[in-house]
């Protein structure tokens, strides 16, 4: 697998089909489990349905690692951020509480 992107710190990560299908892999599944197949032919992945979700087992490679020798790693980060929120999507995430009452429970120090 090449151009992965995940977090080394979050214990989830997600993989995603859409990805490797369009990088030339396949898939297949069935029975509670799916197989990742690359695109000459060869399975490299199993994994198991656990909460609706398919648990894969991956190993980084470390450079300098046989299979690694002829790859070159470069860290990167990305940083993200959330636009602020309007009032009207607090209004309809407490549950339509009217303008005044949010004033308040930002006034009061109520919610983060």
């Amino acid at each position: 697998m090449e151009n992965i992107l995940y977090i080394p710190s979050n214990p989830n990560n997600l993989f995603s089909l859409g990805r490797w299908d369009t990088a030339g892999g396949q898939y297949t599944g069935g029975g509670g489990a799916i197989i990742l197949i690359t695109k000459d032919g060869k399975s490299i992945a199993c994994c198991k349905i656990s909460n609706n979700l398919y648990r894969m087992k991956l190993t980084i490679r470390k450079p300098g690692s046989l299979i690694a020798k002829s790859m070159t790693v470069t860290p990167q980060s990305y940083l993200t951020s959330e636009p602020a929120q309007s009032w009207e999507t607090w209004h309809k995430h407490f549950g339509h509480i009217s303008y005044s009452g949010l004033q308040k429970l930002l006034n009061l120090k109520l919610v983060n």
